[in-house]
């Protein structure tokens, strides 16, 4: 090859990887996309041309496309920070936790200096609950001199980590060093806003309806700005005014991510987890009697349950993994076809079952490590997923946190839950799902009972060291007085309940509702029309 043929050659990788990055940071999707996908295609094998790619995917939300190249970029040039982070995040997003564990443990030993690197690894440990130790990587990524785009970033998941830390003086300071950049000075003024306990005449509160009337502030954030506005009215017993305020919030984000699973999804898993599939192939399950499952409909007390059992020396809490939820799902699609349980009950005899059951004790043991009795997996909405956790752990325990439908709405409406949970923004989609839930559990009662425990929040908070006990002999665990102290524990929550586990047990949300009762008609209407009374306390 002659010099000057080698010169335009590199001149023209040159030229298609300026444009990537350059396009990739400053252009529109489109743009980087374009940019992206011509030098991909010009050097399929280049490392650099594969981490263009994934960042192009990612922007275009193709994360499932975007990790196959983040991985080949890794793979063809290990331990290049951009790469690492890059994967590291992507893992992390599809909850990914084995995979991202050696990946990262591996590249921050071998690059301790590089900002990248830290903030990964402090991002990891977060995403575990590990917030604690979460902090120190995010103070090193911040001493060691990150760019000017870097730290905004970095000090905004700084703040976060120390929010859910529980450490909120600390939180509150580094959220206001953010308060003066466009993009966060919205974002920062509600972090600090949720840190204590503010009342509607107060200067926070007056921020709030400022930047909530501004014109410049988009109609999600004023949505946001509203529930927080609608808490501090509740916060001073004014509970018309906030339940204007959620309503206020709600109109302006309509429900559009939800699809109503309702009556069709239940009849389908009614239709395809039948007692006879359950008790032929659960048979062939993993033995392992590590797995603890609670579920329930959110804001039922499933954080509060699990923090407790979690304080217990022999049990690690896991938080919500999602992993069952996401197997069942394609599990579920393969099996969708006449012959199933004679297929099924096949491939689990040939060891199918177990191999599914040791992905997520692959899982387990990342979080928790090897020597914990119990490992709890505080996933709510799993209850739609109980029959495959059943399939695969027949010794599996399930606790069902049950709490008064209205109780359960109420906290739900006034907090800004993710699209999946939309329905709790419509009281009779909300009276939809509640039901579902109801109905499934009576499916999953009537074929595998002694592995589920029925737990009111009633009975949780106004009879606590009784039903915790009753909890753990479920869980053949020995009493630990631990669990009736589990507010003292350094813990990290993620959930809307941060502030209710590191106190201890009080009974003020039993009923709550009672103080939006005239609010709630098409809810108790709706139920009312399905037959359904919850059980007085």
């Amino acid at each position: 090859m002659s010099t000057a043929f080698r010169m335009a050659l590199d001149a023209r990788y040159a030229s298609l990887r300026t444009q990537a990055q350059n396009r990739a940071v400053g252009g529109s999707k489109d743009t980087a996309s374009k940019a992206a996908t011509q030098f991909y295609q010009s050097y399929p094998e280049d490392a650099e041309a594969n981490y263009c790619m994934a960042r192009a995917l990612v922007r275009q939300e193709k994360s499932d496309v975007a990790l196959e190249h983040a991985e080949k970029a890794n793979r063809l040039k290990p331990n290049h920070a951009a790469y690492v982070f890059l994967l590291g995040r992507l893992y992390l997003d599809f909850q990914l936790y084995e995979f991202a564990a050696p990946l990262l443990y591996d590249a921050v030993v071998k690059l301790p200096n590089d900002v990248l690197m830290q903030w990964a690894m402090a991002d990891f440990l977060q995403a575990l609950g590990k917030g604690h130790d979460a902090r120190k990587h995010y103070e090193s990524a911040l001493l060691l001199n990150p760019n000017r785009e870097q730290r905004t970033s970095l000090l905004y998941d700084y703040a976060k980590c120390l929010a859910e830390t529980g450490l909120n003086a600390e939180a509150d300071i580094a959220f206001a060093e953010l308060e003066n950049i466009d993009g966060l000075d919205v974002l920062s003024l509600l972090g600090r806003s949720g840190l204590f306990k503010y009342m509607p005449d107060s200067e926070m509160a007056s921020r709030l309806r400022l930047a909530q009337q501004s014109k410049t502030v988009g109609t999600e954030k004023q949505a946001e700005l509203l529930l927080m506005l609608g808490r501090m009215h509740e916060n001073n017993a004014e509970y018309d005014r906030a339940f204007e305020l959620w309503s206020q919030s709600r109109a302006l984000k309509p429900i559009k991510g939800y699809e109503s699973f309702g009556y069709s999804r239940l009849e389908q898993t009614v239709r395809f987890y039948t007692p006879e599939l359950l008790l032929s192939a659960s048979k062939f399950g993993h033995s392992s009697t590590q797995p603890v499952f609670i579920v329930g409909m959110p804001r039922s007390g499933t954080t509060l349950t699990e923090t407790i059992i979690s304080s217990h020396a022999d049990v690690f809490g896991a938080g919500e993994t999602q992993r069952i939820q996401k197997l069942e799902n394609a599990f579920y699609t393969d099996y969708q076809r006449p012959n199933a349980a004679e297929l099924l009950s096949k491939n689990a005899a040939a060891g199918e079952l177990v191999a599914r059951a040791n992905e997520t004790l692959k899982l387990f043991e990342v979080l928790a490590g090897s020597n914990v009795k119990r490992v709890v997996d505080k996933t709510p909405t799993q209850y739609l997923s109980m029959g495959y956790a059943h399939l695969c752990f027949p010794k599996a325990k399930f606790i069902h946190c049950q709490r008064h439908p209205a109780d359960s709405f109420v906290s739900a409406f006034q907090n800004n839950m993710n699209q999946f949970h939309e329905y709790s923004y419509d009281q009779h989609l909300y009276a939809e799902a509640y039901l579902t839930k109801e109905k499934l559990m009576a499916h999953w009662r009537s074929i595998f009972p002694q592995n589920i425990f029925d737990l009111r929040y009633e009975t949780l908070v106004t009879k606590p060291e009784e039903t915790v006990r009753a909890v753990l002999d479920f869980l053949d665990l020995p009493w630990d007085p631990n669990c009736m102290t589990f507010f003292e524990k350094e813990r990290t929550v993620k959930t809307f309940s941060k502030d209710q586990v590191r106190k201890p047990i009080y009974t003020s949300s039993v009923y709550r509702w009672k103080n939006y009762e005239k609010h709630l008609g098409p809810l108790f209407e709706a139920l009312r029309q399905a037959g359904y009374t919850y059980p007085e306390f």
